[in-house]
């Protein structure tokens, strides 16, 4: 079965920033495949997604392509864009010199905004970097702001000194990373021992269509269960975030949970469920994440 990861990655790498709807076209297929061989490009850390959106869809790029981002303004609401503009044309802002809405619309422009969190006199301040700004260049414009002067030669040389002496201590620390890695290790085989209680008809479902568990998280013994799988495709195998709730009524919220579970993980949601969809939930798939997460009544 043909991989379509190289062919992808090579469209994004020739027109990226791009939407899934662009590489569905590309590679002859649906939606929902494109989507998912893009997610585990992400999850593999060869393509980035944008937080900001298109349509309800982010883009994806690759390193290089950052600046073309300054494309999602248009797309952004009233508030956000005014930040835009304004971070934009200053580089670097101070977080408690501005305006409510410009502190929160900064938080929501994860794209083009950087936290800076700088400790002086042990009391730290809060600063917003241009996303394309140096750090460097965003250093010394935030010692500007301070009055922060170069540190002296005797603050120089205390540094030094405390840097000589944590050298020193390193084959301790290494030791107390051995010895830590190895009682994680040990307690992770210790859970892997003991299977979770799972629901069923979810196992059966995967026995059924040849879909395999490659973790579980229990949260409500044999009512709620999340699940990393892999399944077989048209493109070969995909990773999914399986969700997996025993309920009559599958409700948006239910959705929004699994699917802000599934974003973290970086990989699209299959969710399944004993139950059906409300009328909200339906609507909330088709108008928001449609293409990133597949219900399923088993």
């Amino acid at each position: 079965m043909q991989d379509l990861r190289p062919k992808v990655l090579e469209y994004v790498r020739i027109n990226g920033p791009i939407l899934p709807v662009n590489v569905s076209k590309s590679i002859n297929s649906n939606i929902l495949f494109s989507s998912a061989v893009l997610s585990e490009l992400v999850s593999n850390g060869q393509v980035f997604m944008s937080n900001a959106k298109v349509g309800g869809s982010s883009l994806y790029y690759i390193k290089g392509q950052e600046y073309k981002l300054q494309t999602l303004r248009e797309h952004l609401g009233d508030m956000p864009k005014k930040a835009y503009d304004l971070l934009k044309q200053k580089i670097v802002l101070m977080d408690k010199g501005l305006e409510p809405y410009q502190r929160v619309a900064l938080r929501e422009l994860k794209d083009f905004a950087v936290p800076i969190a700088v400790k002086q006199n042990n009391q730290e301040t809060l600063f917003w970097k241009w996303y394309l700004t140096p750090d460097d260049i965003a250093k010394k414009m935030i010692e500007e702001i301070l009055g922060i002067k170069q540190a002296s030669e005797e603050t120089a040389k205390k540094t030094q000194e405390k840097e000589d002496y944590q050298e020193t201590l390193k084959p301790a620390k290494e030791l107390l990373v051995k010895e830590g890695k190895q009682a994680v290790q040990k307690e992770k085989q210790q859970k892997q021992q003991k299977p979770a209680a799972v629901n069923e008809d979810v196992l059966s479902y995967f026995r059924k269509n040849n879909i395999a568990i490659i973790s579980t998280e229990q949260i409500k013994r044999n009512k709620e269960t999340a699940f990393i799988v892999y399944l077989s495709s048209q493109i070969g195998n995909l990773q999914y975030f399986a969700y997996f709730k025993d309920k009559k009524k599958i409700n948006d919220e239910d959705l929004i949970l699994a699917y802000h579970k599934g974003q973290q993980h970086k990989m699209p949601v299959l969710f399944l469920t004993t139950g059906s969809l409300s009328k909200s939930a339906e609507e909330y798939i088709k108008k928001n994440i449609n293409g990133m997460l597949t219900f399923k009544k088993i």
